[in-house]
């Protein structure tokens, strides 16, 4: 299964206008779509592909930082989950400390399918991931209602004060 379904990417590249994609970044994508069609990208392996991939789209097109500083960026070889993923997208930092691994990705040749048993592996991963980020909601939600008390017995609001508060905010 394409990343990317070919229909949509054929029908959004035979427009050639399409003013949210910069011409430069076009061309990229055109370059990358001929080598698909003409079959050049199938005769590659999974390693040879992950450095035109990392710049040319990673870097080139969406734009990411290829390691570091404030901005989103890209670590290639990236240590996740007791293993390491090709490429990890998020806040990268020289010690490791502040690493924020937003999104790891796991680059595969052409012919290459992905074993269950890797499915079920990276699902598991996603839906831990997922459970952590609800249960983090949650308690930022209580928080904040804890604080919002904290700031109504502060200022010794009544409940219409509150009521009243919380409509115009």
């Amino acid at each position: 299964m394409p990343l990317f379904q070919p229909k949509i990417i054929e029908k959004a590249l035979a427009r050639k206008k399409i003013e949210i994609i910069p011409a430069v970044h076009l061309q990229i994508l055109d370059e990358w779509k001929s080598s698909i069609d003409s079959g050049s990208l199938l005769k590659q392996t999974e390693v040879a592909i992950h450095a035109p991939f990392t710049h040319k789209i990673m870097v080139d097109v969406l734009g990411y930082k290829p390691f570091g500083g404030d901005a989103w960026s890209i670590s290639r070889e990236y240590g996740v989950a007791g293993g390491a993923v090709d490429l990890a997208l998020g806040h990268f930092s020289d010690d490791k400390a502040g690493d924020r691994v937003i999104a790891p990705f796991e680059l595969k040749g052409a012919k290459t399918t992905i074993p269950l048993a890797d499915r079920n592996d990276w699902q598991d991963y996603f839906e831990s991931e997922q459970r952590k980020i609800s249960g983090l909601n949650q308690q930022i939600k209580q928080l904040e209602q804890q604080l919002d008390q904290a700031v109504y017995d502060l200022f010794d609001l009544t409940a219409e004060e509150i009521e009243l508060l919380q409509q115009n905010i």
